[in-house]
């Protein structure tokens, strides 16, 4: 799925393979803040020895809104460029792309991450800094198409930044329960075929007012568990 195939080169991208998606972001994009303590170079070393390294370069974004009919990227929109490379055979992975929000909801911080950035990939998208003659050759956004978002919650200090991605069978069970709006639809076993992953689809459809009101009640803190967390260095 080419979604995952990014996902992995963006391991970085504060996202794990299964996830679940959101109809609406954290917070209002007309409205929601910049977090300036993200911007910057990060860096994560893991594998045996720690050859496998990963960067995060998050700024504000510089071209792109959310919403087409703008003409400038809205006030707290920010991009996230992540890539990485194995130190012992020296292979590089693919650099990738992705605009985020972020919010706070009582006193933890939580990012609403683009999922069609991740899904439509061409090859000069993700690649090319926003403002490179490459950059110019992404297809036209389509007014009509509204885009979906990734739930992550993170901490971030000077030097460090931890982040949780929401975990897809915490979110469904809070769907199949009532708890909050959405789909969650399980895999139905199709012989012959290797399925991976217990999901087919899990989507949140609640409004932005109905997550934060979830999110404010603690309805959200199962989501984000200690085994998914990645934790990242500033790079000086």
């Amino acid at each position: 799925m080419r979604v995952m195939k990014l996902l992995g080169a963006c391991a970085s991208l504060w996202l794990l393979a299964g996830c679940a998606a959101s109809v609406h972001p954290l917070c209002d994009p007309a409205t929601a803040e910049p977090d300036k303590r993200l911007v910057g170079m990060w860096e994560r070393r893991d594998g045996n020895e720690g050859e496998r390294v990963s960067y995060l370069h998050i700024a504000r974004e510089a071209k792109r809104p959310l919403d087409a009919s703008r003409s400038e990227p809205e006030p707290g929109l920010m991009r996230c460029w992540a890539t990485g490379h194995d130190e012992k055979s020296l292979l590089g992975d693919d650099a990738g792309g992705a605009r985020l929000l972020s919010t706070r909801i009582g006193y933890v911080d939580y990012a609403s991450i683009v999922i069609d950035d991740l899904a439509q990939r061409e090859a000069t998208v993700g690649v090319e800094p926003a403002n490179s003659p490459a950059a110019e050759q992404s297809p036209p956004v389509d007014p009509a198409r509204k885009p979906r978002f990734l739930l992550v919650r993170y901490d971030v200090t000077d030097d460090v930044l931890v982040v949780w991605p929401a975990n897809q069978d915490a979110v469904a069970d809070s769907i199949q329960s009532g708890r909050i709006a959405g789909v969650a639809r399980a895999k139905v076993p199709r012989p012959g075929k290797l399925d991976f992953g217990k999901w087919e689809e899990v989507t949140l459809t609640a409004t932005t007012a109905e997550l934060r009101a979830f999110f404010e009640a603690g309805g959200a803190e199962k989501w984000f568990n200690e085994e998914s967390k990645t934790v990242y260095h500033r790079l000086r």
